[in-house]
């Protein structure tokens, strides 16, 4: 049984009672606030959340599964825990279930409704398990979506160096948002962005330590520099091989 058509705002926005573990904050960017899909709309069955509401995941995995999100061109926007799906379970009890995430794609593939799960459920999943994702697939299937089954595996293993430069990124891809200049005296343009910007000529490749070296040998202003050049490489100004574990020796091209 499904109760899709009575689902209210208040229930896609409330907190769970199984959400009140493992809570975690970040500025994510493609989170959704606004979807006009063709194919599908993700406002007919969401609530969207003020960009500035706090992220709610409900474990590490999930986290890390949305760094891998934000840096995926292809991801339109995305919203965590994102809908409640009534269903019966296999003794006809009923039961609520919420997905760990909600994905729109640009390439106009169908929205996908996913689950983070370890590996090793798969290999155990019990009756009741089966029924409920069963019961998922029907729901997504009336809706236009997709499901999938996002494992552990495919997250730290599979996608390991990315996601461990996705974090790296992270820190210094907002940096300058999240921070009152007026308060910590940050000028309104920044010199050193724009020096960067202009040593890196066009189509070139070159290693961010001889960029550093081509700019100047001094070596503490290599290490304000290099904040700068990674602020620079997480907003895509530059790009790198994300695929390889980023140093200083990692080749950036403009």
């Amino acid at each position: 049984m499904y109760q899709n058509t009575n689902i209210s705002i208040e229930n896609l926005t409330k907190e769970l009672n199984f959400q009140k573990k493992n809570h975690y904050d970040r500025n994510f960017h493609k989170r959704v606030r606004e979807v006009t899909s063709k194919r599908f709309s993700l406002s007919k069955l969401i609530q969207p959340y003020q960009f500035a509401a706090s992220i709610k995941f409900k474990s590490r995995l999930d986290r890390d599964f949305a760094y891998l999100l934000e840096y995926d061109f292809n991801v339109k926007c995305y919203l965590e825990q994102p809908l409640i799906i009534v269903y019966e379970d296999i003794q006809g009890n009923r039961n609520l279930y919420c997905p760990s995430f909600i994905v729109e794609y640009y390439d106009g593939t169908a929205p996908k409704l996913i689950e983070v799960v370890k590996e090793s459920m798969l290999s155990n999943m019990s009756l009741e398990q089966e029924n409920k994702y069963n019961a998922v697939k029907e729901f997504c299937k009336k809706n236009g979506l997709e499901f999938c089954l996002i494992t552990d595996v495919q997250i730290r293993i599979e996608k390991r160096i990315e996601l461990s430069n996705y974090k790296f990124l992270f820190q210094y891809r907002d940096f300058y948002s999240n921070v009152n200049k007026e308060e910590k005296g940050f000028p309104e343009f920044n010199t050193d962005v724009a020096l960067v910007n202009h040593k890196m000529k066009r189509g070139s490749k070159i290693t961010i330590k001889e960029l550093l070296i081509s700019i100047t040998i001094d070596k503490k202003r290599h290490k304000e520099l290099l904040f700068q050049i990674w602020f620079m490489v997480a907003n895509h100004f530059f790009t790198a091989n994300l695929k390889e574990k980023l140093t200083v020796k990692s080749l950036i091209t403009k």
